[in-house]
């Protein structure tokens, strides 16, 4: 391990087990490769406030030389909440994607740092888990809101 000096890892499937746990094994890992100043780097498509837990249960979280990538790649933060890059979709991207959601009878949300946004009055399951997932609520707001 002298030659690694990053570790990039998913949280869903990887991280976490089938119940959303880090076992002891993780942890341990995670703790080892801290000790020999290996950076790791959580990669998700979590906002996040939907990583913070994880954050503090692996002491990752409030550190300025940390980092965690949020969104899917979108949004590049240090654990202690400071946002280093950004990429965000744009809102006629956001337009053609709820409409391509909407044609193909889809349900569809969109996720701030805050919120998640659906233009869908029937929201969806997907929607309701991912928002309880992160601990975040559901918002209702037309495309053009």
């Amino acid at each position: 391990m002298e030659n690694i000096k990053m570790i990039a890892i998913d949280i869903d499937g990887t991280l976490v087990n089938s119940k959303k746990q880090v076992t002891l094994r993780v942890k341990q890992a995670i703790k080892m490769a801290k000790e020999k100043k290996i950076k790791v780097v959580i990669c998700t498509g979590r906002p996040l406030t939907g990583v913070k837990a994880l954050l503090q249960e692996l002491e990752l979280d409030a550190q300025d030389d940390q980092y965690v990538v949020c969104f899917g790649g979108a949004a590049t933060y240090t654990t202690s909440g400071e946002l280093i890059d950004e990429r965000p979709i744009s809102y006629e991207d956001y337009i053609d994607l709820e409409a391509l959601a909407r044609k193909l009878r889809l349900h569809f949300h969109a996720v701030s740092e805050d919120w998640l946004y659906t233009a869908d009055r029937n929201i969806g399951d997907y929607t309701l888990y991912e928002a309880n997932l992160v601990s975040m609520g559901i918002s209702y707001r037309t495309p053009e809101e």
